[in-house]
């Protein structure tokens, strides 16, 4: 705030339209709520069991299954927007590009739906108007992760197989076989997709050439989260609650940092914040403030998940969590509902 008293700062290009004093303030409010659990919550109405949702930022809204169904709720008038109508088997992954949503079900069946359409039924069929391609029996096992960009679109499955699609030109063009069991989680980008299984092993596909580059055992238990990060880092989170950094250009060394939460069934991270939803709600850790601890290369944080004295870590007791997103001032928590929680900054 006070850069000008510095001479060795004089040079640097600032921002002088930024309220800086008012960006670092919203900062510090935000860390105390979020440290003494200060919140707004609500809860989707009319959601039944929500597994699996997608937080879509343009929009506003959340894309969520409810059984067979695929829902969008919109946040900003906290109504449920569309219904849309085709699979015949629960639910079991969602993934969004733009006006995109394609779901995929426990049958192996995927999905396509454009938004940009009217939210209405056919005249003639039961289906959703929305509905722009059903594929049957893409995979042949539960559909367990679906990533997508402007001209790929890559599926995970519980049959060991991960399938990448074309969208210029139209057609499957690779199937990626490798993993020894369920494929749980996908990071797809321009050339490369990363994949984790419950073989608890991940693996660096070329998206090109279809080719697997690197594959190395990250945990000792299943994969259920992964999450690329700036400067070839990598995250990722098991089963049983350990999450890791990992440095591509270094796998041989091991894991950078390490930290051991409770029981997992997903994970993400803002850049700041790592989070775990698990049997009991939802662990949030302030990674900045570990890696200053000092924990050595390989080796778990000395961390007891009930000292409520501990600052890295906040435990919010809010029943079974089965997916979750974070960012600076809103946590969203999937299980038997879909619970929204906003920080406040004031």
């Amino acid at each position: 705030l006070f850069y000008k008293k510095w001479p060795l700062l004089e040079e640097i290009n600032i921002d002088e339209s930024i309220e800086w004093t008012r960006v670092y303030s919203n900062k510090i409010g935000l860390e105390r709520s979020w440290l003494n659990k200060e919140f707004q919550s609500k809860c989707l109405n009319g959601s039944a069991y929500c597994p699996f949702f997608k937080y879509d930022i343009k929009n506003n809204s959340i894309v969520y299954s409810e059984s067979k169904k695929v829902c969008v709720f919109d946040l900003t008038s906290n109504t449920r927007s569309r219904t849309l109508l085709r699979h015949e088997s629960p639910v079991s992954s969602l993934g969004l590009w733009e006006k995109l949503i394609v779901s995929g079900c426990t049958e192996g069946d995927l999905c396509l739906w454009d938004t940009s359409q009217l939210s209405s039924a056919l005249p003639w069929s039961p289906h959703s108007a929305e509905l722009v391609c059903y594929l049957p029996r893409v995979h042949k096992d539960e559909i367990k992760a679906i990533e997508l960009n402007n001209s790929f679109m890559c599926t995970a499955s519980a049959d060991s197989t991960v399938k990448v699609f074309d969208f210029d030109k139209n057609f499957e063009r690779y199937v990626l076989q490798g993993h020894l069991a369920s494929v749980n989680c996908l990071i797809l980008d321009q050339d490369r997709i990363i994949s984790g299984s419950d073989d608890t092993c991940i693996k660096l596909w070329d998206l090109r050439t279809g080719k697997c580059n690197v594959t190395f055992r990250a945990h000792s238990d299943r994969i259920v989260g992964i999450q690329d990060i700036k400067q070839n880092k990598l995250m990722c989170c098991a089963s049983d609650g350990v999450v890791k950094e990992f440095d591509w250009r270094n796998l041989s060394h091991g894991p950078l940092f390490q930290w051991s939460f409770g029981k997992a069934n997903c994970f993400a991270f803002d850049g700041c914040k790592i989070v775990v939803g698990g049997p009991t709600g939802v662990y949030v850790m302030l990674s900045s403030l570990a890696k200053q601890t000092g924990i050595s290369q390989a080796t778990d944080m000395d961390m007891d998940l009930d000292d409520q004295s501990n600052e890295n870590l906040v435990h919010y007791m809010l029943g079974p969590t089965s997916s979750v997103y974070f960012n600076a001032d809103t946590l969203i928590r999937g299980g038997k509902i879909i619970e929204i929680l906003k920080f406040d900054v004031e």
